[in-house]
């Protein structure tokens, strides 16, 4: 990483260097003209501050990008950090150097994309990120949906890759069109759009919905933070010994793994039949009948 950082500062330092000595030898030459006496209409004009001259090179395009989408540094602030740096870059400049590169990254992305929806189980969910609405003088919610190929627990040799996909809204056609040629199993939360994805007679192939426990526990969780005593803390301890479970075999081969998943359904059934239970005593419009429906779904 070090030594990353140090070749990516040295090649920022090499443009600086040569656009400065540009400068320099034209302020030279205009120098000369004025000592002679003349300044004849080819002369070389005065050092001005200081712009870019060529298109920018790759680990300085790579740079703008890494610190917009990785460190989270608007091109505006990039373009403040440049100037006191005596390099002046403006940020319209930058984002269409940005947008070039993303064009020219699409084969790139093309090829993530095959691998990740390759895979036979997928990890999938989305969060809203706000973005400009042009004319209005607001922001408008967009989502970015995320789906993830990672199987390193089971098969080390699986390369993971995690696949983003933005949308202006959270209509049920999005991932439905993100997983169109997806078949086998898809992690995910219980989204009413991903409703589609299930049916039997889905092209190429049905997905087979995976519960995710995390999520499953989350309005849990909201309830005994609000409530410590309620009967969210036995559903939370409930789902916690599946997680145990989960830790003891994570490193065992897949027989063992399998075998211990069979017996584990029958923690995972007493779950679900306490909830049941738990369902029948509460009021409808009770938090703790929300999160276990949420729950059960």
């Amino acid at each position: 990483m070090k030594f990353g950082q140090s070749s990516e500062r040295l090649a920022l330092q090499a443009d600086q260097l040569e656009l400065t000595l540009e400068d320099l030898e034209a302020e030279h030459a205009h120098a000369e003209c004025v000592i002679e006496g003349h300044v004849p209409d080819d002369a070389p004009a005065k050092a001005t501050p200081l712009k870019p001259r060529r298109a920018p090179l790759p680990d300085h395009l790579a740079h703008v990008i890494v610190s917009k989408f990785a460190d989270h540094l608007p091109l505006y602030r990039q373009s403040q950090i440049y100037a006191r740096e005596g390099v002046e870059i403006s940020r319209s400049t930058m984002a269409d150097c940005r947008g070039q590169a993303s064009r020219l990254l699409q084969p790139l992305v093309a090829r993530i994309a095959d691998h990740v929806m390759a895979s036979v189980k997928l990890h999938a969910d989305d969060t809203p990120v706000p973005v400009l609405a042009p004319g209005t003088g607001k922001t408008a919610t967009g989502r970015l949906w995320v789906y993830l190929r990672d199987n390193r627990r089971w098969s080390h040799l699986d390369k993971s890759a995690a696949l983003f996909r933005y949308s202006p809204d959270r209509k049920g056609e999005r991932p439905r069109e993100h997983l169109k040629t997806f078949a086998g199993f898809l992690q995910a939360d219980a989204y009413a759009g991903f409703e589609r994805l299930y049916v039997s007679d889905r092209k190429p192939a049905p997905i087979m919905p995976v519960a995710c426990w995390a999520h499953a526990r989350r309005k849990l969780n909201d309830v005994y933070k609000a409530a410590p005593n309620s009967a969210a803390l036995e559903g939370l301890q409930r789902i916690g010994e599946l997680y145990d479970v989960k830790r003891q075999i994570v490193r065992e081969p897949a027989d063992f793994r399998r075998k211990a998943r069979k017996l584990s359904k029958l923690k995972v059934l007493d779950f679900f039949a306490w909830a049941d239970d738990v369902l029948s005593k509460t009021s409808v419009r009770s938090p703790l009948a929300e999160a276990l429906r949420y729950t059960c779904w």
